[in-house]
């Protein structure tokens, strides 16, 4: 895995106003509006006396009530780059978040707009703890959100920490034979007590969220991980083959502790795990994914996608 990078740069804050028939953009913090007809109501002619009627002129009509702005809903997607959908990595692809957007309307009747705030910068926990606590843009977002997903983990394997109880300070970027060696150490005990260190920051992220968003309706979406180091062989990078043996019992620990918080905080956690890498989660992710084996391939968001119709819309509603 060495050059490889499980983020990029560019974050799109560009809000992309989704309806049932199309795209448009919409300003923040306000979403854009919808402009409902409302049924017009005819006038009934005057009643003319049964004898003798006198002619008159005709009833001048009532004006029609002026329509009424509805409110987009806002979604806010937050956290790494599998929702981010980059054209670096999927030339062409039409991303879940977007297309999950557009099933809302035409399902709803009811108008969305898109801020999609994930990041291709190799974002950590760490990083979506302080955004959620002091990023402006996103907190403005969040609090305006009527749907939220939140994406968060792919960058935070114990390879890629150095403060981890796996294997410490081994990253990726050791040499191979250095992370061949320590993946040998890894074991269940410790693949629990790095999940577990994350409880707390997960839970801040999820709780800072719903209290920004003020209590109000709304559908909460978090997205485990899957495991994108199955199949994974890298030309100059054999150790590979070594964390392959290890990641299916990280990830699956990771997961079990992430979809125990967000549960916990009135999140729907949708399984990319077992979608991409079956129900044992130790299949490959095949063409889930694009040739980098982490980001969704067009496959991968259409797959991501289906999870999310699951959950309905429900809480949308007051």
């Amino acid at each position: 895995m060495l050059g490889r990078r499980r983020g990029t740069s560019a974050l799109m804050a560009a809000g992309l106003l989704v309806a049932a028939c199309g795209v448009g953009s919409s300003p923040l913090p306000a979403p854009s509006t919808a402009t409902v007809a409302q049924p017009s109501r005819s006038p009934s002619p005057e009643a003319s006396p049964s004898l003798a009627p006198a002619p008159s002129a005709a009833p001048s009509p009532r004006p029609s009530p002026a329509p009424t702005k509805v409110a987009a809903w806002l979604l806010v997607a937050v956290g790494d780059s599998i929702p981010n959908n980059s054209p670096r990595d999927c030339p062409g692809c039409l991303g879940f978040v977007t297309r999950y957007a557009r099933r809302v309307a035409a399902d709803t009747g009811h108008r969305v707009a898109v801020r999609n705030l994930s990041e291709h910068t190799g974002l950590q926990t760490d990083d979506l703890l302080w955004e959620v606590r002091h990023d402006a843009t996103r907190r403005a977002a969040l609090k305006a959100s009527d749907i939220v997903i939140v994406s968060i983990g792919f960058n935070d394997g114990p390879w890629r920490r150095t403060d981890d109880p796996c294997d410490g300070p081994v990253t990726v970027n050791s040499p191979s034979d250095v992370v061949s060696a320590a993946m040998a150490g890894y074991d269940e005990a410790c693949a629990r007590a790095n999940a577990e260190r994350f409880r707390a920051r997960w839970d801040e992220i999820f709780t800072t969220i719903r209290k920004l968003r003020g209590g109000r309706p709304g559908l909460l979406l978090a997205l485990n991980r899957y495991d994108d180091w199955i199949g994974y062989r890298p030309a100059g990078f054999p150790a590979a083959a070594d964390i392959e043996k290890v990641s299916p019992m990280v990830i699956k620990a990771w997961n079990k502790v992430l979809c125990e918080v967000a549960t916990a905080n009135g999140y729907h956690c949708a399984d990319l795990h077992a979608r991409f890498n079956g129900p044992d989660g130790t299949k490959p992710s095949g063409n889930l994914v694009v040739d980098d084996f982490t980001h969704p391939s067009q496959a991968g968001n259409d797959a991501i996608y289906g999870l999310l119709v699951k959950y309905g819309y429900e809480p949308l509603w007051p």
